[in-house]
């Protein structure tokens, strides 16, 4: 597969969400994709999906084992670009702000190269003030920024699409201001996946 992506020009980055419960266990794993070989060939990149607060009730414990964990893989990937997958300021600021209090941004700012918001459409209701899409991504992009003091930071924002029929529940052109919403906040680009495929409410291994 990767030698597919590779002759076709397509660069491929691997993905791990961890846990923070065993910051050693999550490296090793993060160690591993970031090692593996298969003929020759490597993966690109590695995307750290920062979204699990279970593994660690204490947001101050979690925090530090955070940017412990992110810091060794900085170091360990060297040139190969490195994204951290977090979820939206306004959802951990506004919306939800008791599920990942004090999120460490400025502690982070050096240690990714690119940063994915998840905007999620079911992190949010009608009287939140930010169900229509363009709003929703428009603000989120700019206040990734603000919240890591650089308002050049490269941001791709991404997030759950809709059912398996590609509709969005409740959410009429989503889609549509996501896309939107990018180019006045200056964001790279916007990519959507169906909701079944990744939802952000995952069972307990």
């Amino acid at each position: 597969m990767l030698r597919a992506a590779h002759d076709a020009n397509l660069r491929v980055v691997a993905w791990y969400l961890p846990h923070f419960n065993d910051v050693n266990a999550d490296f090793r794993r993060e160690r591993a994709l970031l090692n593996f070989k298969a003929n020759g060939q490597q993966f690109d990149g590695l995307a750290v999906d920062i979204e699990w607060n279970r593994g660690v009730p204490d947001p101050t414990e979690r925090n530090a084992a955070l940017v412990d964990l992110s810091k060794r893989v900085r170091k360990l990937a060297g040139d190969r670009p490195v994204g951290a997958i977090v979820l939206e300021p306004l959802f951990l600021d506004v919306v939800s702000p008791d599920y990942w209090p004090e999120f460490p941004w400025r502690q982070l700012s050096s240690l990714y190269d690119v940063w994915l918001p998840t905007l999620y459409w079911t992190n949010r209701s009608a009287d939140s003030g930010y169900k229509e899409g363009f709003k929703y991504t428009d603000e989120n992009i700019r206040q990734v920024r603000s919240n890591l003091g650089d308002k050049s930071a490269p941001v791709h924002a991404i997030g759950a699409g809709g059912d398996r029929q590609g509709e969005l529940p409740g959410l009429q052109g989503s889609r549509r201001g996501r896309h939107q919403a990018r180019r006045p906040a200056g964001g790279l680009t916007v990519a959507v996946r169906p909701e079944h495929v990744h939802p952000h409410v995952r069972p307990e291994n």
